[in-house]
C-alpha cells in the first residue's frame, strides 16, 4: 500500500507541471495567433498616431474575463470595454517604462500572465503554458489584458470589479496620473483633451449607437465641430446607429458631432492627466 501511494504521489508531481499549474514559459505566446492582431495604432486628427487596443481583437477576444468559480464566464470580446478603454487612455499618457509599475500590484505578488484561454491565472483551464509580463514591451503590448486581470481580481485586495470605473482612481495613482471626475461635463473633458489629456467615459441608453447596455469609450481628440473617440469594440459599421451619430474614420476610431454628443448618454466622465487638476473631484 505504501509503495502504491508513493508511486501515485510521484506520478502526480510529474504530471502537475505539465497540465495542472499552467506553468510559465517564454514560448507560451506560440499558442496565440499574434499575426491576427488588429490592435496597434490609429491616426487621430490633430494628435497623430495613438495607441489603440480592441477588446474584440482576435488574439484575446475569447479569453475568460472572470474566475472559473463564478457562474457567468464572459469573454473579453463582450465584457472587456472598461479595461480596454482604460488601456487606450493610459497607453497614450504614460511611457512604456512607467506602465510596468502595475507589475508590483498583483494579488499576493503572483504577477500578471496570460494564456490562450484566460488573462488571469485563476480563470485558466490549467492546460496551457502562460506568458508572464516582465518587460515594458510586454505590458504595452497587452495592457488591456493586464488591466483586465487587475480588475478581475489580480489586485492587492483580490476584489473583482464588473463594468464600472471604480478602479480608475488607484490605477491612475499607480501610473502617476491625476484623475478628475467631471460627471457629464463634455466641455471640461474637451478642454482637458485639447491640452493633451485623455478622458474615459461610460455611455448608454436608447439612442446610444455603441450599445444600449452600457459601453466605455476614450475621448482622444477634439476638432472644430467633432469629438474623436477610441471605441474599444472595433468595427466598420454601427448597426444601432439609427440616428447617424457616428462617423467611422477607421475601425476603432470614430467622430461624433458636438451637437450630437448628448445622444451618447454619457453618465460618467473622468479626465486623466499628467498635470495637476484645476478642481479635482475625488
Amino acid at each position: 500500500m505504501k509503495k502504491t501511494l508513493t508511486f501515485l504521489l510521484a506520478l502526480l508531481l510529474a504530471y502537475l507541471p505539465i497540465r495542472g499549474l499552467g506553468d510559465e514559459r517564454p514560448n507560451a505566446l506560440d499558442e496565440l495567433d499574434m499575426s491576427a492582431m488588429v490592435s496597434g495604432f490609429v491616426e487621430v486628427p490633430g494628435r497623430g498616431q495613438m495607441r489603440y487596443y480592441a477588446q474584440n481583437d482576435p488574439v484575446w477576444a475569447s479569453m475568460i474575463y472572470r474566475f472559473p468559480d463564478q457562474s457567468n464566464q464572459p469573454r473579453f470580446s463582450g465584457a472587456g470595454c472598461v479595461p480596454s478603454a482604460l488601456a487606450n487612455a493610459f497607453a497614450n499618457l504614460v511611457a512604456p517604462e512607467r506602465l510596468t509599475a502595475i507589475l508590483d500590484y498583483s494579488y499576493r505578488n503572483e504577477g500578471f500572465s496570460i494564456c490562450s484561454c484566460s488573462m488571469n491565472r485563476k480563470g485558466c483551464y490549467q492546460k496551457h503554458s502562460r506568458f508572464r509580463m516582465e518587460t515594458a514591451a510586454d505590458v504595452e503590448n497587452f495592457l488591456c489584458l493586464v488591466i483586465g486581470s487587475y480588475m478581475s481580481g489580480n489586485n492587492p485586495e483580490g476584489t473583482f470589479i464588473n463594468g464600472n470605473l471604480s478602479k480608475i482612481w488607484e490605477l491612475s495613482r499607480i501610473f502617476g496620473l491625476t484623475c478628475t471626475q467631471v460627471r457629464q461635463d463634455f466641455a471640461a473633458a474637451a478642454k482637458a483633451v485639447s491640452q493633451g489629456d485623455m478622458a474615459v467615459m461610460l455611455v448608454g441608453g436608447d439612442d446610444c449607437p455603441f450599445t444600449q447596455k452600457g459601453h466605455a469609450l476614450a475621448l482622444c481628440g477634439v476638432g472644430e465641430d467633432s469629438y474623436y473617440f477610441l471605441d474599444s469594440f472595433r468595427r466598420e459599421e454601427y448597426e444601432l446607429d439609427r440616428l447617424h451619430i457616428v462617423e467611422v474614420l477607421e475601425p476603432g476610431l470614430v467622430a461624433v458631432k458636438k451637437d450630437k454628443l448628448f445622444r451618447l448618454g454619457a453618465y460618467e466622465i473622468y479626465i486623466l492627466s499628467r498635470r495637476e487638476p484645476e478642481n479635482a473631484a475625488m
